[in-house]
């Protein structure tokens, strides 16, 4: 069965998405399946460069997900 999945919760990977964010770094950050929130917001992700995710990716670790 699935759980829920909370308009706050879409509301904050939404937000990291729109700001760079990969569905794979949003999902690890807010504890949901990247399936999920890509099922929820398809077409967010905007990367381009995998470089630039990983450094995102290295940011948000670093800063603990506070955006």
């Amino acid at each position: 069965m699935r759980r829920a999945t909370s308009p706050r919760l879409l509301s904050q990977a939404a937000q990291m998405l729109e700001d760079g964010a990969s569905y794979k770094e949003a999902s690890r950050t807010l504890g949901v399946s990247h399936r999920t929130l890509s099922r929820h917001l398809p077409g967010r992700s905007q990367w381009t460069d995998p470089s630039e995710a990983g450094r995102f990716g290295a940011t948000m670790r670093r800063s603990g997900g506070a955006l």
